[in-house]
């Protein structure tokens, strides 16, 4: 998933293990996640001219340079690190070909169609390893209360790498802030993102690189789903709060989980709950608010009296304060306020009981595309 550590862990185990091939170690970074990802073709230039091979005699083709690059490889022990994969037929013409080499790959999506790998699957930390890559990231050790602090503030982090690391290099350059002063603003759901974001360290910015990779049918179910309450949701669920068939929500959701936006909580007993990571949640919800939401209630004020506060200003409050209690725009005297959204914007779940209500609005899907 989204900065939970992946580059960071592949560039360990590469350290960790370089003396085990002599031959040499290369890296690249594919920017699979980027608007622009890396091409093959110039990643084997690099490769090429790193491994001795003059400029001019570089290969012009792909096929050319990848069948030089194997050629080189064949017998060597060479070790290769490709960072932040997006598809295999990006990765298939970087492979070495000497069974003696290795490869470290890091990828969102899941390439369990490349053959003879091994997939490790990446989690948040621990309590115990949040709170020790805090204090080392902030320089500073916890004990008594302030240990408890920064315990909450590792939950609130999600207990994700890169999270963490934000925040402690904040606390780091704020040396004479006490950590409860940042787990204070690290409360407020509104403003944990920007707590989040430190120099190049922000969780917003990796959850958005993923979030710009997916269709504009997926974007709409991602934004959506983040009304349902934690911990976790059903495909039928789901269906119920879009109002569109199960199958079709399933294979979505399906998809989310596929690119890491989501998680299967739990398999057992014949049906699949999925879960959210509270920070992607958020991030959702940003998305659904800026993207709907905002662009809606200033539609709605355009036509407003200059000092009335409309119904969709009022319910999109509620939305925000209530999360996943009922929040249904009855257009009333302002109908003509709320198109092109149906008048029925969510009945997202009942805490309680976690069943959906009924009538759920088709056109609220078609209003949240792209």
């Amino acid at each position: 998933m989204p900065a939970v550590g992946k580059t960071t862990l592949a560039l360990r185990a590469g350290h960790a293990n370089r003396a085990e091939f002599p031959d040499g170690q290369l890296y690249a970074d594919l920017r699979g996640t980027s608007e622009n990802p890396a091409d093959p073709h110039q990643i084997l230039e690099g490769f090429i001219r790193a491994i001795g091979v003059p400029a001019h005699e570089v290969p012009e083709s792909l096929q050319e340079r990848s069948k030089l690059f194997r050629t080189w490889s064949m017998g060597a022990r060479l070790l290769v690190v490709l960072d932040d994969a997006l598809s295999v037929s990006q990765i298939a013409p970087l492979l070495p070909a000497s069974p003696g080499s290795s490869v470290i790959i890091t990828t969102r999506w899941g390439l369990y169609s490349l053959p003879g790998v091994r997939h490790v699957e990446l989690e948040e930390m621990t309590d115990d390893e949040a709170v020790e890559l805090l204090e080392s990231a902030s320089g500073r050790p916890y004990h008594g209360s302030e240990r408890r602090a920064a315990e909450r503030a590792a939950e609130l982090c999600g207990r994700l790498p890169i999270a963490l690391r934000s925040l402690g290099s904040r606390m780091a350059a704020m040396r004479n802030w006490p950590i409860g002063k940042l787990v204070a603003q690290l409360d407020d759901p509104a403003g944990r993102l920007d707590v989040l974001a430190f120099a190049d360290l922000d969780v917003r910015a990796r959850c958005a690189a993923g979030y710009r990779r997916l269709d504009p049918q997926d974007r709409s179910m991602f934004r959506l789903i983040s009304l349902l309450p934690p911990p976790d949701f059903t495909a039928d669920t789901a269906a119920r709060l879009v109002g569109a068939g199960t199958d079709l929500v399933e294979a979505q959701l399906i998809r989310l989980a596929g690119c890491h936006m989501l998680a299967v909580a739990d398999a057992s007993g014949g049906e699949i709950r999925y879960r959210m990571h509270e920070l992607v949640r958020l991030f959702a919800r940003e998305c659904l608010d800026q993207e709907f939401l905002e662009p809606m209630r200033a539609q709605a004020r355009s036509v407003a009296m200059p000092d009335e506060r409309t119904l969709l200003d009022v319910r999109a409050d509620e939305a925000r304060a209530h999360g996943p209690e009922v929040v249904e725009l009855d257009a009333g005297d302002h109908g003509h306020e709320l198109e092109p959204v149906d008048r029925r914007v969510c009945r997202a779940i009942d805490p309680e009981h976690r069943q959906a209500r009924p009538h759920h609005s088709n056109g609220l899907v078609r209003a949240l595309e792209g």
